[in-house]
């Protein structure tokens, strides 16, 4: 599972996250996105 975003300095970024089916990859992935992106910015 991926999520690719432009952050606030217009560079383009990707966060993967990987593993068995069993594991929380979706869970895990939401919490890289959040602590990648600076609280006072959008990187949707």
């Amino acid at each position: 599972m991926d999520h690719r975003f432009e952050a606030q300095d217009t560079m383009l970024y990707g966060i993967v996250s990987a593993g068995p089916e069993v594991t929380e990859v979706e869970s895990r992935l939401t919490t890289a996105r959040a602590s990648f992106c600076p609280a006072d910015t959008s990187c949707e």
